[in-house]
């Protein structure tokens, strides 16, 4: 039995392909197809996905909430919610979800000499944790510090490319 390839993404891959609004967006959705294409598990952590919910909401709120059109304002108002929900609800049908517990946090601790960013390390744990083939990531610190784990999406190579 083949063993599933799985990469994990860096919250910012996943806000930049959702909201298309990032310098990568392109390349990141070209990751994103090519993924999927070659039948590659697609990860992200949970807390990847609350980050992908505030980002999603904040962007959304400035850009309608507090627009100076009341007709605008009070659509957004009923739209945004609707719009947040099925946005996290296709992240959770997209993604294979990884939890964030106690060994991933011990972990992250373990690796504080290595790379000095707790977070950051917390997906690198992730990442270990599910056998994850690469973490894709626009994070030079991440890539320099992890250079057999970390890559920007347009570096990873996937099978049946």
């Amino acid at each position: 039995m083949q063993r599933e390839t799985i990469v994990l993404c860096d919250s910012n891959i996943l806000i930049d392909q959702a909201l298309d609004c990032g310098p990568w967006s392109s390349r990141i959705a070209a990751f994103m197809e090519r993924a999927v294409a070659n039948d590659v598990t697609i990860a992200a952590t949970s807390l990847a996905i609350k980050d992908l919910s505030y980002a999603v909401h904040c962007v959304m709120k400035r850009r309608w909430l507090h627009s100076e059109s009341v007709v605008e304002s009070a659509t957004a108002k009923k739209v945004i919610p609707g719009v947040l929900r099925h946005t996290l609800h296709s992240a959770i049908e997209l993604y294979k979800i990884v939890p964030i517990g106690e060994s991933e946090c011990q972990r992250a601790m373990a690796l504080e000499s290595r790379h000095s960013d707790f977070e950051d390390n917390l997906i690198i744990a992730a990442g270990e944790s599910i056998g994850a083939v690469r973490i894709a990531t626009y994070d030079e610190q991440l890539i320099k510090h992890f250079p057999d784990l970390c890559a920007k999406p347009e570096d990873i190579a996937l099978p049946g490319d």
